[in-house]
């Protein structure tokens, strides 16, 4: 099945008692990563979109978790913008968020 766009956020597994819940930090989401060798002085912005070219190296399939692993070759980085948000605007959209709460409110 071709992937347009797909979300790879995953919640964190629950703990298995609740007496261990306090030793042990919050579930939370994480991410699946990905590695790259860059040559020396490359420069990559803290968050952002790219745009690759890949060759599969290898596949496996879990079926009975309902997921499957793919390493990649990355052969060619083809594109990079930087999405990193500036200090101003997070304290802007986080004030604005707050204004349209309160005047959910009333």
């Amino acid at each position: 099945m071709p992937i347009k766009t797909l979300k790879l956020g995953k919640m964190s597994p629950s703990y298995p008692s609740a007496s261990l819940a306090p030793q042990m930090p919050e579930p939370e989401e994480y991410f699946p990563s990905l590695r790259l060798e860059l040559p020396e002085g490359s420069e990559l912005p803290d968050e952002g979109t790219m745009t690759i070219r890949y060759k599969i190296n290898r596949e496996t399939e879990d079926k009975k978790a309902g997921y499957c692993c793919v390493d990649l070759d990355v052969t060619e980085i083809t594109a990079v913008k930087d999405e990193t948000p500036k200090e101003d605007e997070y304290a802007g959209n986080v004030l604005d968020a707050l204004r349209a709460e309160a005047e959910d409110k009333d």
